[in-house]
């Protein structure tokens, strides 16, 4: 391969292998700590299900329902891509949603303001886990309106371990430390700026290990 090759790839793997699950960890962090009960429900969950901090794994952290129920909630509040992925009408146009694009135009589907629509979420801007729990509150919420990962041909190929990933990092955190966010913190979100990734300030957090 190529040196140039090489280093365009390997640009790739680090913004999309690395800086996204981070900035989705980033963002999981400072929804459970202004959460304290969403909180308070997944470390019970974690704490009540391993005995020691080695049976954490890429394997058994995929029984933590919860777990997964608040990172896919934070997936769409805060999704680390926030654009869409561009493309272009064909030659002689195409159909988008009922609507007629000409040629050369340029469309996509951005997810952080599909993912706080109304028209396909109840309560959008509000941090609900237990929306893909089955709450019957949620019951007409579109999931398939929500495509962090992309999808078609060109989907994420590291989604399932960047799921494996997210799961296992937050599992060891919450089994081995207390969260709390640090008052100057509480403004974190708001303050941020979208420049195909977020732009995040720093995100102050007290940590207390706990003695198992």
């Amino acid at each position: 391969m190529p040196l140039h090759q090489i280093s365009i790839n390997a640009s790739r793997l680090i913004v999309a292998g690395s800086e996204t699950t981070a900035t989705l960890l980033s963002g999981a962090v400072f929804f459970l700590t202004t959460h304290e009960d969403k909180l308070a429900r997944l470390t019970h969950e974690v704490r009540s299900s391993f005995k020691n901090d080695k049976e954490i794994t890429l394997s058994s952290v995929g029984d933590l329902t919860y777990m997964l129920a608040c990172l896919d909630e934070c997936l769409r509040l805060y999704p680390p891509v926030a654009g869409g992925f561009p493309r272009v009408a064909p030659k002689g146009g195409g159909m988008v949603a009922s609507r007629f694009v000409p040629e050369g135009y340029t469309v996509s589907v951005w997810q952080w303001a599909v993912n706080h629509d109304t028209r396909f979420w109840t309560d959008p801007y509000e941090f609900k886990p237990e929306r893909f729990l089955g709450d019957p509150r949620y019951k007409n919420d579109r999931f398939d309106a929500m495509q962090p990962f992309s999808v078609g041909p060109r989907n994420c190929i590291g989604k399932n371990l960047a799921y494996a990933e997210m799961r296992l990092i937050l599992a060891k955190i919450i089994y081995n430390f207390d969260m709390r966010l640090a008052d100057d913190a509480r403004d974190w979100l708001a303050t941020q700026k979208n420049y195909v990734l977020w732009d995040k300030p720093v995100l102050g957090v007290y940590i207390t290990p706990i003695i198992q």
